[in-house]
């Protein structure tokens, strides 16, 4: 699939698929330089891990067992290990919020949640940077940008194709004209490749073809 063909007639992956290929095209897209080693040594039923690569997972609570209130799981995060049981009625957000809390003292999330799952990339935080800081505009009467953390953005809606959208991260200014037609997803893995050199770009994926999407920025070393 050629991502940013936005008018080809090629059937849109489904968002297992889409996870799976860039698994498998594109691994090194997602290594944050500062991940610590992490493992999934066990995870219960109604819960699905999935290691993407060094240090960045994603957990999805599955529609297996729904009787089940509670989802288990244990981590090797360098050489401590970390055991949770999180109520699954309570979602992805407080996931997060529990395994930020359960980590050894010198470790963080680094979070990017989307509609039914949960990104999170657990880094050494006396390396990690201090947080970006990101601003965008868009110029295309139909795409929208929107800022939506201090290193998110939010591409929502189909472009028309006759107008820039601008980043800004930090001091530094990046513009790309989306295509007309071209969608959130499209462009979002256009944005991904003009900020690969010094950057890395999280992507959520949408359930349709031209679904919102979110963008979390991440600096390389």
């Amino acid at each position: 699939m050629d991502p940013s063909g936005a008018g080809s007639a090629e059937r849109w992956p489904s968002a297992t698929e889409a996870t799976s290929e860039t698994e498998k095209t594109d691994p090194l897209s997602l290594v944050h330089p500062r991940s610590a080693n992490v493992s999934v040594l066990s995870s219960g039923q109604g819960l699905e891990i999935t290691e993407i690569t060094c240090g960045t997972l994603h957990f999805r609570f599955s529609g297996e067992d729904r009787h089940q209130p509670f989802a288990s799981f244990s981590l090797r995060v360098d050489g401590s290990f970390v055991t949770l049981s999180v109520p699954r009625v309570l979602g992805t957000e407080y996931l997060r919020e529990a395994l930020s809390d359960a980590l050894p003292e010198g470790y963080l999330v680094l979070a990017h949640p989307s509609d039914d799952a949960l990104i999170v990339t657990i880094a050494r935080a006396s390396e990690v940077e201090p947080t970006l800081h990101l601003f965008c505009t868009s110029y295309d009467t139909t795409m929208r940008a929107r800022k939506v953390g201090p290193n998110r953005l939010l591409l929502k809606g189909v472009a028309r194709g006759r107008g820039d959208i601008a980043l800004r991260i930090n001091e530094r200014e990046f513009r790309v004209r989306p295509a007309r037609g071209e969608t959130p997803m499209a462009l979002s893995i256009r944005l991904r490749d003009l900020l690969k050199a010094t950057h890395i770009t999280l992507l959520s994926v949408p359930s349709t073809t031209d679904g919102d999407v979110v963008l979390t920025v991440l600096p390389r070393r």
